[in-house]
């Protein structure tokens, strides 16, 4: 057995775990396999972060290179995959309030529904709004700062650097949005 099948198997259970033992297209329980979302002849590796269980029809519709949202609609089957939690346009007003220091992050995730499981940056529309706005990298400290001080306007609160060397600091700018409640933490 090559050492990645043998990574793949060791760690099936935990795949299956993961999606609740149900196909990550379909939904379905039935005849469940494990699939690299990036083939590794593509370069794809055995991380558990690129493995998914998807049914035997679906992983077959997958490899022979099908509209896998047409193959399900041609069964009767639901579109499969994650449904967006809210449209692009939407989601990037409240990334934008989010970049510019009016909210932290739990305010971003109370509002868009999201959790960012593996970083913020891994999400298909934070990395879009990125991209929009020419931005390589950002920090927000909304919340660190909130939680260890009283945050008042112009605290400086993260930063943006562009993709063109710019960088650019955040400063905190209370509008009312960010009305989570903090604790401060016991030192």
């Amino acid at each position: 057995m090559r050492e990645d099948r043998y990574f793949q198997a060791k760690h099936r259970e935990e795949i299956l775990r993961r999606y609740n033992y149900r196909c990550a297209n379909c939904g379905s329980e039935d005849d469940l396999e494990i699939h690299h979302i990036v083939p590794v002849s593509l370069g794809g590796n055995d991380a558990i972060s690129n493995l998914v269980p998807l049914c035997f029809s679906c992983h077959k519709a997958a490899h022979n290179g099908r509209d896998i949202h047409k193959y399900l609609r041609s069964t009767g089957r639901s579109r499969g995959g994650r449904p967006s939690k809210m449209p692009f346009d939407e989601f990037d007003k409240w990334f934008e309030k989010y970049l510019h220091g009016e909210i932290g992050k739990r305010k971003l995730l109370e509002v868009t529904g999201y959790c960012f499981e593996t970083g913020p940056k891994s999400n298909v529309n934070i990395r879009r709004s990125m991209d929009v706005r020419g931005i390589d990298d950002y920090k927000n400290v909304v919340d660190l700062r909130a939680s260890v001080s009283v945050l008042k306007d112009g605290d400086c609160v993260g930063y943006i650097k562009y993709k063109d060397g710019r960088k650019k600091n955040v400063y905190y700018h209370d509008t009312g949005l960010n009305d989570v409640e903090y604790c401060k933490r016991q030192m």
